[in-house]
């Protein structure tokens, strides 16, 4: 089975040209931080708006971090962490 997902993850990979890779890259990004605003938004009440949240996850991902909406909870930091270590591996 991690064969086949393997095989074709690399058939993706290797056919890949600029523009589909920075395409791929914005996806990615704006996946990881449309759900990273959902979680946050749910486990942690210091996020007031699903606003607020996007906003934080959009800092975070990309690494800016403007520390004006931070999570309070072990959960939302710990969300926090993952997309900033995510963020990190996209660049």
């Amino acid at each position: 089975m991690y064969e086949r997902l393997e095989r074709r993850i690399v058939a993706i990979l290797t056919g890949l040209n600029l523009r589909r890779a920075v395409g791929l890259i914005v996806a990615t990004a704006t996946t990881l931080a449309l759900t990273a605003a959902v979680i946050v938004r749910i486990v942690d009440p210091a996020i007031g708006t699903f606003g607020d949240a996007l906003w934080w996850a959009v800092t975070t991902v990309t690494t800016v971090g403007y520390g004006d909406v931070v999570p309070e909870s072990t959960t939302g930091r710990l969300v926090g962490a993952a997309l900033m270590l995510t963020g990190l591996g996209l660049i």
